[in-house]
């Protein structure tokens, strides 16, 4: 009984100490030099909630929500400025966090059209600016009645170095044509839920795309006018031979704009536009797997050759041993049997001896 409740508490220990070693976000706004984190709101649990923060549910569950929390950032007596608010949003990974962060447009907010000097992929505008980073989407609103650009840069700048960079794109969107790409247009779905907020999809080809396979969803706008792009991308070229044809069945009894499709690999490319955009864009999506060695492959083949040279000879001699014992046991039996016919009284010296017990 003793050996049983160490071996639960030993369990236990392990538990909580895993679970307490997780990092949540609190962890990174704290090691932010000159502010002071303080948490105003936490939300781990959707509930029956329609919406967090402007966006859906529906999309938030798609996208495999962890977390959402609101900060204020109150800077200490060597940052010049008032009070920074910050939203956060915690999702499964960093194409999920891409993905929120690019339906920011389509979910009740104000576009951000503008850029801060900051190398990293955010959108900006007055007070604002918005930015992913590993697995965390995050807001910044200015409460001052003026914005100040400066102090949001340098911000923003605390907050990728206490952050882990760990910036995954999409193989959807990475796959998107870049030539003529309207970056600001880029949007990542990973469900129905997400597509619903895109009116530029068929919707009756929503039902035979098979998001019950996993699949990711990128589109993109091209100039010059704007032709919209998706692409679907599938764990497999298997499958996506599978969804194509089911796609382009849907699409023999579906009347509206044009829709031209396209396979490349594990992708489709889908363009709902005219047949001339869509030749240009489609013409650009050409998947190429690539092969990287995991250790440096030599530069010839000798290694390759020398072992095969061992294994040649090593056959090639046993062989020959083979043919020169079967040759001298030959000449040796020769020999003795001309010998033997030769001595006749030599052989019956060496008869057996028998002895007849049966006779009296």
């Amino acid at each position: 009984m003793i050996r049983l409740l160490s071996s639960l508490l030993a369990a236990l220990i392990v538990v909580w100490s895993s679970a307490s070693a997780e990092v949540s976000i609190s962890a990174y706004l704290h090691q932010v030099p000159g502010y002071t984190a303080r948490q105003q709101e936490e939300i781990t649990e959707i509930g029956e909630r329609k919406e967090v923060s402007s966006y859906p549910t529906g999309v938030l569950n798609e996208f495999v929500f962890k977390s959402y929390s609101r900060w204020e950032m109150i800077p200490g007596p060597e940052v010049s400025g008032t009070q920074v608010e910050v939203e956060i949003f915690e999702l499964a990974d960093p194409p999920a966090a891409f993905g929120l962060y690019s339906l920011w447009d389509k979910t009740g907010h104000a576009p951000l059209p503008g850029r801060l000097n900051v190398p990293v992929e955010h959108r900006h505008a007055g007070q604002d600016v918005i930015f992913w980073r590993n697995n965390y989407f995050l807001h910044i609103r200015q409460t001052d009645a003026e914005a100040d650009k400066e102090r949001l840069e340098q911000l923003m700048r605390a907050l990728l170095d206490a952050i882990p960079p760990v910036n995954v794109l999409p193989v959807a969107v990475a796959h998107l044509p870049v030539e003529e790409l309207r970056s600001e247009s880029v949007e990542f779905y990973l469900g129905r839920n997400g597509l619903a907020l895109n009116p530029d999809f068929p919707e009756p080809l929503v039902p035979v795309m098979g998001f019950g396979d996993h699949i990711e969803v990128g589109f993109g706008r091209y100039s010059p006018t704007g032709t919209p792009m998706f692409l679907i991308a599938y764990p497999t070229p298997g499958v996506a031979q599978k969804y194509s044809l089911k796609i382009q069945d849907a699409l023999s009894s579906y009347f509206g704009p044009g829709v031209y499709l396209k396979r490349s690999g594990p992708l489709i490319g889908m363009v709902v536009g005219s047949e001339e955009d869509a030749t240009r864009l489609l013409g650009r999506l050409n998947y190429k797997a690539k092969v990287k060695w995991i250790e440096d492959k030599p530069e010839d083949d000798r290694e390759t050759l020398g072992f095969l040279g061992v294994i040649t000879r090593a056959i090639l001699g046993t062989l020959a041993f083979l043919l020169v014992t079967g040759a001298v046991g030959v000449v040796v039996g020769y020999c003795r049997y001309l010998y033997i016919r030769s001595h006749p009284d030599w052989d019956k010296k060496n008869e057996m001896i028998r002895l007849k017990l049966d006779e009296r």
